[in-house]
């Protein structure tokens, strides 16, 4: 049996409007190359705020190795329709659990929550579409609904853990470094916290950051920090 065919995959969705409608957007990114990877579909929950854009939500599953490539791909197509975000729009991202511990994966992001939330503007912090996750247990967890930070019931759908804390974005950069964050969250080699760490140097010390990704954290915190103080760490 191929090795590829156990990679790990992740899941993108993509909220945003653009000035062209599906139709229009679907073909370019067919012709981008990207049907493989990508499912166009309408969100009648986005807010369209510029004349003549559409409200779209872009699904995307691509290999981890293949992270970048498609997504350089994705976000030029999209840009050349001038795509663009706004509060109503966020960006969900789907890891893959088939051939991790779903327990272990999801504790670990719930005891990320508190610095993932403050690299976050308030109209993500105060959002019934992705409330802060109250436990770090999955099973416990999955009474509260899929509407949090930290989904459980995307486990048992579609084997993955869904985090839906991040805002819109169409941006590149934005999109690699958080899935690449969440990866590292997920996978590194490092004792589970007992406590939720609330300073990002404890967090990257705790969860093995690099330095670039350390340097992202500290931009995007600094950004929000107007947003005020998140709420206390999960039990």
């Amino acid at each position: 049996v191929s090795q590829s065919r156990y990679e790990h995959h992740v899941g993108i969705e993509l909220e945003f409007t653009a000035k062209a409608d599906r139709t229009t957007l679907g073909l370019s990114l067919f012709e981008a190359g990207l049907a493989t990877y990508v499912t166009l579909k309408g969100d009648a929950s986005i807010q369209v705020e510029k004349p003549g854009h559409c409200s779209h939500e872009l699904a995307i599953c691509v290999p981890q190795s293949k992270l970048e490539e498609v997504m350089s791909i994705v976000t030029k197509t999209l840009a050349k329709h001038e795509a663009t975000v706004n509060k109503s729009t966020g960006m969900h991202t789907h890891i893959d659990v088939r051939n991790r511990d779903r327990r272990k994966v999801f504790s670990r992001l719930v005891s990320a929550q508190t610095i993932l939330f403050a690299m976050q503007p308030k109209s993500r912090r105060n959002n019934t579409y992705c409330k802060r996750t109250k436990s770090r247990d999955l099973y416990t967890a999955a009474s509260a609904g899929r509407y949090q930070g930290v989904n459980p019931e995307a486990a048992n759908k579609y084997n993955t853990i869904e985090v839906r804390l991040h805002s819109g974005t169409v941006s590149f950069d934005k999109i690699v470094n958080w899935v690449k964050l969440l990866l590292v969250i997920v996978d590194g080699a490092y004792i589970d916290p007992v406590r939720a760490p609330r300073t990002v140097e404890t967090f990257c010390n705790t969860f093995g950051i690099g330095a670039d990704l350390k340097a992202y954290i500290e931009t995007r915190v600094a950004k929000f920090k107007s947003a005020g103080p998140v709420e206390d760490e999960p039990v």
